[in-house]
Parts: C-alpha cells; structure tokens; sequence
C-alpha cells in the first residue's frame, strides 16, 4: 500500500505541475497580447496626434497664402489663392513630409476639386485637404480637414489701424485749389476762410487743428481728412450755405464733443473714426454729433477674402 501511495502522489503532483504550466502559458500569451494592443492603440493615437499637428501647420500655411493672393491680385483672388495653394512644382514645399521627432512625421494632402470650386460660388470657396500622421512604427492616421474662405463686406476696414503722425504731414497755412494728388500730406494749423475762390477743392491728405468757413465757402477733400479736436464744436464751424465734404476717411481726435442741437453740417462719403489709445476706432454714432449733408452718399462696405470664422474649420477622424 504504501508502494502504491507513493505512485498516486507522483502522478498528482505531475497533474498539478502540467496545469500550472499550461495556466502560466495562458496568463504570458494573454500579457503579450494585451501589450503589443496596447502598444498599438499608443501608435495610433500618436499618429493622430500628429495629423492635427499637421492640421495646425496647413492653416497657418492658408494664413500666410490668404494674405499674399490679396495683395498680389485681389480682382482675381480665388485663382491666386489657388495656384499658390496648390504649389505643384513644390516650390514651397507644402507638401513634403514633415519630420516631428526623429521618424515620426506627418504629411498634407490637397483635395483636387479645388480649382472648380472657383467657379461654383465667386463669393466663397471650400479648401478639402488630408493630412496624414505616420509613427517610427509605420503607424498611420489621416484625418480631412474643411474650411471656407469667404469675400465679406468690412464696413470699417481701418478700425485698429495706428493714428496718423502729425510729423509725417508738411505745414501749410492757406486754402486754395489743388490739381492733383501728388502723394503729400498737409498740416493747415487753424483756417479761417472767406476767400476767393467760394469753393475750394484738395486732392491730397489735409489735417485742420481747427477751420471755420464763411460766406457760403464750400471745402471738398477727395483724399482722407484728419481734424485736430472736436471736443469744442467750434473747432470745426460754418455758417450760410458752407459745406465741407470728405470723399475719403475722416478721423478725428479729442474726445467727443458735448451733444448738440444745432450739429455741423458735413460729409463724409469714407468711414468715420475717432483716435482712441492711439488706433482708429469706428465713429459708428458720428451723426448724433454731426448733421450729414443732404444728398450725401457713403461709399459701399470694402469687400475683403476672409477665413470664414462662422463655419471655421471641419476635422473628420477617419
């Protein structure tokens, strides 16, 4: 008997280290499944990582190309913005791969129906591009990449833009009839006008620190106007059948006048501005101060090609 509890132990022990193992096995496959998946998900988000990384870098590339197809050509701005887009002799090299970290990089793609996108709407157009996020593992990840650039109405394009330097303007200190505009800028000081000829017409940049016309005088600017200070209305005065027009930007400084009932008459067919901290800042309620002549006509809004921030930008994760 006891010959024979010694074989049984033997074989129970044998049975235990055979399922152990077999156990063991099954624990160590099951780790190194779950490692080389997790070791997969890490590639996969780091190669998503890097594709909005190249979403990032392709806006900034839309930044700069908007820009320069605005100055370069803006009667013809869709067909500019495109070719320089596009750059198919890769020039610019938009296109290349980008190296993030040793391997890891990231690539863009533009959609091909850019170019009839032109043609579908003259007033905006949609930019499709891929952009495609690789590891050092050969791990990929593309996500598409919408938006809009638009031609919108600015209604004050100037609004922000630095004040006029009275230093930039050569003194002059007497109206009369100009021919032209020859580029010159002109700082008149005070006037006070009731001279030949009744109407008097200038051409180039005029700033007033203050200017009264009598007798029915009339004062056309065809450029842009700057008057020195309206906090005292008496600054900018006329009495008869006077006028003043300024087909171009008036911009004012001083803080704004006392509200009157008896407002100066004048025209401003350009935008309005007042100087505030050094900017031009819209006048949007100019004529609560100021009476605009009859018959006096603002030009249309500027129209200007923008990145559209209502739809802004569309990323699809593929």
């Amino acid at each position: 008997m006891i010959r024979n509890e010694k074989g049984y132990t033997l074989i129970l022990v044998l049975i235990i280290m055979s399922v152990s193992m077999i156990l063991s096995l099954g624990l160590i496959g099951g780790t190194l499944t779950a490692s080389k998946q997790f070791n997969k998900t890490d590639n996969r988000n780091k190669a998503t990582d890097l594709a909005e990384m190249g979403v990032t870098y392709f806006l900034q590339v839309n930044n700069s190309v908007l820009q320069e197809a605005k100055n370069s050509n803006p009667s013809n701005f869709c067909s500019t913005f495109t070719s320089i887009i596009k750059d198919q002799n890769n020039t610019r090299g938009y296109y290349t791969n980008k190296n993030v970290d040793g391997n890891n990089r990231y690539q863009i793609t533009l959609d091909n129906n850019l170019t009839s996108s032109c043609s579908t709407n003259p007033n905006s157009f949609k930019v499709v591009f891929y952009s495609t996020g690789t590891t050092d593992t050969n791990e990929k990840a593309t996500l598409t990449g919408t938006f809009t650039i638009s031609k919108q109405s600015i209604s004050y394009p100037r609004s922000g833009e630095s004040a006029p330097n009275q230093s930039n303007f050569s003194k002059r200190s007497y109206l009369y009839n100009e021919a032209s505009n020859t580029g010159n800028k002109y700082y008149y000081g005070d006037i006070t006008y009731n001279d030949q000829p009744k109407d008097v017409t200038l051409y180039n940049t005029a700033w007033f620190n203050s200017i009264t016309l009598l007798g029915g005088r009339t004062l056309t600017i065809n450029n842009d106007a700057i008057f020195n200070n309206i906090s005292n209305m008496s600054d900018i005065s006329m009495n008869g059948q006077s006028n003043i027009t300024v087909n171009g930007d008036a911009i004012f400084y001083g803080q704004k006048p006392v509200k009157q009932t008896q407002k100066t008459s004048i025209c401003v067919t350009g935008n309005p501005y007042y100087v505030q901290n050094g900017v031009l800042t819209p006048f949007t309620d100019f004529g609560d101060y100021f009476q605009l002549t009859s018959g006096c006509q603002q030009t249309s809004p500027v129209s200007s090609w923008v990145f559209d921030n209502n739809t802004g930008v569309t990323v699809n994760y593929n």
